[in-house]
C-alpha cells in the first residue's frame, strides 16, 4: 500500500504507484539522453543498458503470481509452479464415515450456518502460557477451496500438476484417506492456480464445484463418482466463453436444502442467464431454474425472512431473492459489479429484524437492506444504510457478533456497527487473509499465513496472540472441527490444536 488508502483501493494504488513509477523513469530517461552534461557516449549508453535490463528481465522471469493488492511475485520462466512439483497424494487404508455426523462438523464453505461462526467452544486466550500446538504442516495443491470438516475428516479442492482434486484428510494426522481427480487446470494470471470453491458434506457425500463449472457428486466413502454435470453445458456456454464473464473462476460453493444442489448458474456473453441452478442431490437431475442474471463469486444462502424460507444470492450486478421450491425471484435489488472486472465476492448475510447485509470490494462498501412482504405477497426492500467507505471486503467475508459486524476491509480488520452504519475501529494490517469468529474472539489469518487472535470487542482492538504458521499466500477460508483448526494457502496445509478454557460438547 502506497497512498494511504487515499483512492479507496489498495491495488488501485499501486497500480497507479507503478504509472507513476514508469513515466517518470521515461521522463528521467529522455532529460538524461538530451540534456544531462554527460558525454554523447554515456547518454547513449545509460539508456541503452535501461532497455538491455529490461529485455533481459523480461526473457529469465515471470510473474508467478500476485498478492491482493496486485504486488507481484517473480521467478524464474523456466521454473514449475510448486503444484507441479508434487506427486498424487499417498493414500493410507482407512474407514472413512461421513454419513456419521458429530457436533464438531464444519461440513460446509464458513460453517455450519454458513455465518464464518464456531459455536460451543470457549478458547484459552493468553497464548504465551498456551499456545497453539501445530499436530501438522504439509505441502498441498495450489487453488482457494478452503475444507469442509465431518467427523474427524476434512475435504477440500487442489491443483496438482494437470489435474484438479478432490482429496479427504484424516484431520488429527493429516494422511490423505481417499482423493478423486479431474482432468484439467484453471489458470488467470491475475487469479493464480487452482479451484476456488469449498466442499460442502452431506448425507454421506461431497459435492464439488470445479474451476472450470464441473458439478460432482462424490462418495465419502472413497470419492467414487455417483453423479456428474456440467454446469457450463446446462447454460449453454463454453470454458472460454465462461472465462470472458467470469474471468477468476467458478467460486462458488454448493448449497445444501433439502433435497435440491443449489448453485449459481451463469451463461454465455449477453445472455440468457439462469441466476441459481437446482439439482437433486441424489440423482444430480436439474431440478428448476431461477433468476435471469449472471453469477458472480458467492455462493447461495438460506435463510428466513418475514416468515418465508428463500435462497439469496449475490449475482454479478444485484442482489436477488429465490423461492425454495422452484427459484422463483421473490425480491430483488441493485448491487453494483462486473465479475470481469470490480468483482462481487462477499456472502449476503440475514440480520435479525428481517434485515440483510450485503459487502463487497471495489468501492462498494456495506449495505443494510430491510425486507418485508405485504399481504399481497409484494415485496419490499428498504435500504437502511449504505457506506462506500466500510467493510470493503474484497476477498472476504464478515462475521456477525451482536449488533456488531466484524471483516478485513481492504486488508484491515474493521468493526461497524450494523444498526448505525458507524465505525467503531478499524486496525491491523492482515492483507485479503480470512477470518472466523469463535464465541467472543476471533481467529485472523493473514494473506501470508500468520494467525492472529483479536477479542472480539466493539470498544476497542485487542490481539490475544499471534503465531506464523503458512507460507504462500492464504486466500483460502479457516475451518474449524472441535479445537482442531484447519489452514490453507496455495503451497501449504497445517491443522493446530487451539488451547480451550472449557467446551460445551
Amino acid at each position: 500500500m502506497i497512498f494511504g488508502g487515499a483512492l479507496g483501493d489498495r491495488a488501485f494504488e499501486n497500480v497507479a504507484l507503478l504509472v507513476v513509477i514508469f513515466i517518470a523513469a521515461i521522463c528521467g530517461l529522455c532529460w538524461f539522453s538530451l540534456h544531462s552534461g554527460h558525454s554523447k557516449m554515456v547518454r547513449r549508453l545509460v539508456p541503452c543498458s535501461v532497455v538491455v535490463a529490461i529485455v533481459i528481465a523480461s526473457l529469465t522471469l515471470r510473474i508467478e503470481k500476485l498478492s491482493g493488492t496486485l504486488v507481484p511475485k517473480f521467478v524464474p520462466r523456466w521454473s514449475k509452479s510448486p503444484d507441479q512439483l508434487l506427486d498424487d497424494p499417498m493414500q493410507v487404508d482407512s474407514a472413512v464415515d461421513l454419513k456419521r455426523t458429530t457436533p464438531h462438523d464444519f461440513p460446509q464453505f464458513l460453517g455450519p450456518q454458513r455465518d464464518q461462526q464456531v459455536r460451543g467452544i470457549d478458547l484459552a486466550t493468553d497464548w504465551t502460557v498456551r499456545p497453539p500446538r501445530i499436530l501438522w504442516k504439509q505441502k498441498i495443491g495450489a487453488g482457494w477451496s478452503g475444507f469442509a470438516a465431518v467427523n474427524g475428516f476434512a475435504v477440500t479442492l487442489e491443483q496438482r500438476g494437470d489435474s484438479e482434486l478432490t482429496t479427504c484428510y484424516r484431520i488429527e494426522t493429516g494422511e490423505v484417506v481417499w482423493w478423486h481427480a479431474e482432468p484439467g487446470r484453471f489458470y488467470e494470471s491475475r487469479g493464480g492456480v487452482g479451484p476456488r470453491s469449498t466442499p460442502t458434506i452431506h448425507g454421506g457425500q461431497v459435492y464439488v464445484v470445479g474451476a472450470h463449472g464441473t458439478l460432482t457428486c462424490l462418495s465419502g466413502s472413497g470419492g467414487d463418482v455417483i453423479w456428474k454435470r456440467n454446469i457450463l453445458q446446462d447454460v449453454n456456454t463454453t470454458s472460454q466463453r465462461d472465462q470472458e464473464e467470469i474471468a477468476w473462476g467458478r467460486s462458488n460453493s454448493p448449497l445444501i436444502v433439502d433435497d435440491k444442489v443449489i448453485v449459481p448458474g451463469g451463461g454465455p456473453p449477453g445472455g440468457p442467464y439462469d441466476s441459481l441452478l437446482a439439482y437433486d442431490a441424489q440423482t444430480g437431475d436439474l431440478s428448476w431454474r431461477g433468476g435471469d442474471q449472471q453469477i458472480s463469486y458467492s455462493s447461495p444462502q438460506l435463510c428466513e425472512l418475514d416468515g418465508e424460507r428463500q435462497i439469496l444470492i449475490v449475482n454479478e450486478s444485484t442482489l436477488t431473492s429465490h423461492h425454495v421450491g422452484h427459484g422463483e425471484v421473490l425480491w430483488e435489488m441493485e448491487w453494483d459489479g462486473s465479475s470481469a472486472n470490480n468483482a462481487s465476492v462477499s456472502q449476503a448475510v440475514p440480520l435479525s429484524g428481517d434485515r440483510v447485509f450485503v459487502s463487497k470490494g471495489y468501492f462498494g462498501g456495506a449495505k443494510v437492506i430491510r425486507v418485508t412482504q405485504s399481504a399481497g405477497q409484494n415485496w419490499t426492500v428498504e435500504d437502511l444504510w449504505h457506506e462506500p467507505q466500510l467493510l470493503k471486503t474484497k476477498f472476504t467475508n464478515v462475521c456477525i457478533a451482536g449488533h456488531h459486524v466484524y471483516g478485513l476491509s481492504d486488508g484491515i480488520l474493521e468493526c461497524v456497527d450494523v444498526n448505525s452504519g458507524e465505525r467503531c475501529w478499524k486496525r491491523g494490517r492482515f492483507g485479503h487473509g480470512q477470518i472466523l469468529l469463535v464465541k467472543d474472539v476471533l481467529l485472523v489469518q493473514s494473506e501470508t499465513g500468520a494467525l492472529t487472535m483479536v477479542s472480539a470487542d466493539p470498544e476497542r482492538f485487542v490481539v490475544m496472540g499471534k503465531t506464523d504458521v503458512l507460507v504462500g499466500q492464504a486466500w483460502n477460508h479457516l475451518c474449524m472441527f472441535g479445537n482442531h483448526l484447519l489452514m490453507r494457502s496455495d503451497e501449504e496445509a497445517a491443522c493446530l490444536e487451539l488451547p480451550q478454557k472449557s467446551t460445551e460438547f
